[in-house]
C-alpha cells in the first residue's frame, strides 16, 4: 500500500489525512471540514438533517480528494456525536451510500488509545510522566502517561465543547460568575483525573491538536509552523487567556490566528485548560500536532512494518 486515508469524524470537526508510505513515510495532503453534527443533539438526541448534509459534503469532498491522490485505502472513524446521536446508523448508512466509506464508531476508551499514540508519532517527550489532553466537540480525553510513554490511565469524558455550550451558553462577553460556573463543575465532573494525578503526579500537559493549534497559533503569530510540536510557558499561556477569555465574540474576529470556526468554542476551551492546570498542578504545555488520525496512522505503518 502506496498511499491510504484516515478521516476523523468529530462532533465539531471532520479532519482528513492523506499518508505517503513509499518511498518516504510522509503526510501527503490535510484538511478539516467544520461539519458541527453535534448541533442542536443536545436538545434532541439527534443529528438535524442539516448537520447530515454537511457530513455528507464533508465526506464526498475528502473521498474525491483521496481518489485525486491515489490512495488505496480510507479508514473513517467516528466518536462522541456518533455514539450518542440516536440517528447515527442512519447517517452512517447515507455516507456509506454516497461515498463507499465505512465509519467505524469506537468508544471513548479505544479512543483516548489513538490519542495517545497520535500524540507520540513522530514526537518523542521529555522522559517525565505527562498528561494529555484532546479537547474535542462531544468529549475530552484525559491520558497520563509514564515516563516510558506507556499509557498509565486514561478516561474520555462527555464534557466536549461543542455539548456543554448547547447545554450552558454563556454571555458575550463571558461573566465572571459564569466563569466561576464552568470551572466548578469541569472540577466536579473530573474528579478521576484529580486523584489520578495525586497518585502519578504528571509534569508536563501535552495538548492534543484543536484547540491547541489555536493556541499555538495565536501566540507565535507570523512564525507559526504547523508542523512542529509548540511549548507554552505558564506566563504565556495567562497573557493568551486574559487576552481570549474576556473579549467579545466581535474582538475575537480580529484576533490573528484565531480561525472562524474555534471563535465560538475557544473561551470554554481556555477555561477548561486552565482548570485543568489548576486541578493537576501542571504549569507548561506542549500543543502536539498528533491526535487521533495520527493514532490511526501509526497503527497501521506498524502492521505494514511487522
Amino acid at each position: 500500500m502506496n498511499k491510504f486515508s484516515v478521516i476523523d469524524c468529530g462532533t465539531n470537526t471532520f479532519n482528513l489525512i492523506i499518508f505517503g508510505v513509499y518511498p518516504f513515510k510522509n503526510i501527503v495532503y490535510q484538511e478539516k471540514s467544520p461539519v458541527k453534527i453535534g448541533s442542536g443533539l443536545n436538545s434532541t438526541g439527534l443529528i438535524t438533517n442539516e448537520a447530515a448534509e454537511r457530513a455528507v459534503s464533508a465526506m464526498k469532498r475528502f473521498y474525491e480528494l483521496s481518489r485525486e491522490f491515489n490512495s488505496e485505502k480510507i479508514i473513517a472513524i467516528g466518536t462522541s456525536a456518533f455514539r450518542d446521536a440516536l440517528n447515527a446508523e442512519e447517517l452512517i448508512k447515507k455516507i456509506f451510500s454516497k461515498t463507499g466509506i465505512k465509519i467505524e464508531v469506537i468508544d471513548g476508551d479505544r479512543e483516548a488509545e489513538l490519542i495517545a499514540k497520535g500524540i507520540l508519532f513522530g514526537f518523542d517527550p521529555p522522559k517525565i510522566k505527562t498528561l494529555i489532553l484532546d479537547i474535542g466537540g462531544g468529549s475530552n480525553e484525559c491520558i497520563i502517561l509514564g515516563e516510558d510513554h506507556s499509557i498509565l490511565w486514561k478516561i474520555s469524558y462527555p464534557l466536549g465543547m461543542a455539548r456543554i455550550l448547547g447545554q450552558y451558553p454563556h454571555s458575550d462577553p463571558i461573566t465572571t460568575q459564569e466563569i466561576k460556573f464552568y470551572e466548578e463543575m469541569f472540577t466536579e465532573k473530573m474528579y478521576e483525573l484529580r486523584l489520578m494525578t495525586q497518585l502519578y503526579k504528571p509534569a508536563l500537559l501535552l495538548g492534543a491538536s484543536g484547540a491547541f493549534d489555536t493556541i499555538h497559533e495565536m501566540i507565535e503569530s507570523d512564525q507559526f509552523d504547523p508542523n512542529k510540536n509548540f511549548k507554552v510557558s505558564q506566563e504565556a499561556f495567562e497573557a493568551l487567556y486574559k487576552k481570549v477569555v474576556h473579549s467579545t465574540y466581535k474582538e475575537r474576529e480580529n484576533m490573528k490566528g484565531l480561525i472562524a470556526m474555534r471563535r465560538d468554542m475557544i473561551v470554554l476551551s481556555l477555561i477548561l485548560i486552565r482548570t485543568v492546570m489548576k486541578i493537576t498542578g501542571v504549569t507548561d504545555i506542549f500543543c502536539c500536532k498528533g491526535s487521533l488520525k495520527e493514532g490511526v496512522v501509526s497503527e497501521i505503518l506498524n502492521d505494514i512494518w511487522q
